[in-house]
């Protein structure tokens, strides 16, 4: 069943006043831009958060690696213990030699099909 308004030959109505539509669209954009002003203060709000927060971490950081530094000859193991991770290799399992490794999956996990 369709309403009457949709029976009606639409091309035969009036257009809607300019004034109307002109108040419609500039109430559009004002909620729009509002609605982003706040947005975009909040976001930079956050970020700014973060950042303090980055920075609190960038220092502790670099007080503790002054403080790793004073101690005598760990400069030396630093470096040889960095070099292990990223060539994949357990420092803890070299130090401990009796720490268990655990075995690799079955079929060495190739998915050969």
């Amino acid at each position: 069943m369709a309403d009457a308004d949709d029976m009606c030959d639409k091309s035969q109505l009036p257009p809607v006043p300019q004034v109307k539509v002109v108040t419609l669209v500039n109430n559009f954009i004002t909620n729009t831009v509002s609605f982003l002003n706040v947005f975009a203060t909040s976001a930079e709000e956050k970020l700014s958060g973060v950042a303090q927060r980055i920075s609190g971490v960038e220092l502790t950081l670099a007080l503790l690696e002054a403080k790793l530094n004073s101690v005598p000859g760990v400069a030396d193991v630093a470096p040889i213990r960095m070099k292990m991770v990223a060539e994949g290799v357990d420092p803890d399992v070299i130090a401990d030699p009796e720490r268990r490794v655990p075995a690799p999956p079955p079929g060495g996990g190739d998915d050969e099909g």
